[in-house]
């Protein structure tokens, strides 16, 4: 059976959003609905042998919401959150500070990510043995050229009118990941990208793989969660 830590990690300073995790999201904030999504995820059936959020003190408008839910707040430190942090071991320390073998990261810049999905990713790394680690990817059909060559990638045939008929590329979707923690903070990277090293799990295109890096995405996330709610 594969142990698993299921962690969230947030921090005040946004370079291209300011307080993108506590402005207001409609009637709430993104944090809010980080935190409720991991206590549903805590109170359903699970494959995590531990579940925490990943708080900075200093960060004092986040550490005082945290103070108002059932899930377990881990201390961050106050580099961990800056701007200067130089590699991953450096942005999760916290982590020495457990004992499970996977790691299992959720962005909690993605709203519309469901319970559902989250406990579904689990559950397939869980049980497919030959799989070390996982992230996400979306299928994208459309011409996509290379930023260097300015050759086409996924379309050869200069005949081909259609991008239903190109061939899929894989986008990676940042809202989940699970890694071995031990080879993580030893080796300073999440994979090596051997075989399977990450294993690309597979979430269809939607609501749920967008991510809010921008204002604009922000507003649109934010106008699609009125209308879904």
């Amino acid at each position: 059976m594969k142990d698993i830590l299921l962690v969230g990690m947030v921090r005040e300073k946004s370079r291209r959003i300011e307080n993108k995790m506590t402005r207001p999201f409609d009637t709430t904030c993104l944090y809010k609905i980080y935190l409720d999504k991991f206590e549903r995820v805590q109170e359903q059936k699970n494959p995590f042998s531990d579940i925490t959020m990943a708080v900075c003190p200093e960060d004092e408008t986040l550490w005082e919401m945290s103070q108002n839910t059932t899930v377990k707040i881990t201390k961050r430190n106050e580099h961990s959150v800056s701007d200067n942090v130089k590699d991953i071991v450096e942005a999760h320390h916290y982590l020495k500070d457990f004992d499970q073998e996977y790691v299992m990261f959720v962005n909690g810049c993605f709203p519309f990510l469901t319970t559902k999905s989250i406990i579904d990713f689990a559950e397939y790394f869980v049980k497919a043995e030959e799989i070390k680690s996982m992230t996400c990817v979306t299928p994208r059909q459309n011409y996509f050229w290379d930023s260097g060559t300015y050759k086409p990638i996924n379309n050869t045939d200069k005949n081909n009118i259609h991008t239903t008929s190109c061939k899929p590329v894989l986008e990676s979707v940042q809202c989940m990941h699970i890694v071995n923690r031990n080879k993580m903070l030893k080796n300073k990277y999440l994979w090596d990208f051997t075989n399977r090293n990450p294993y690309l799990y597979i979430l269809q295109y939607g609501p749920e793989c967008l991510d809010i890096d921008n204002m604009f995405e922000f507003e649109l996330a934010e106008a699609l969660w009125k209308y879904y709610r």
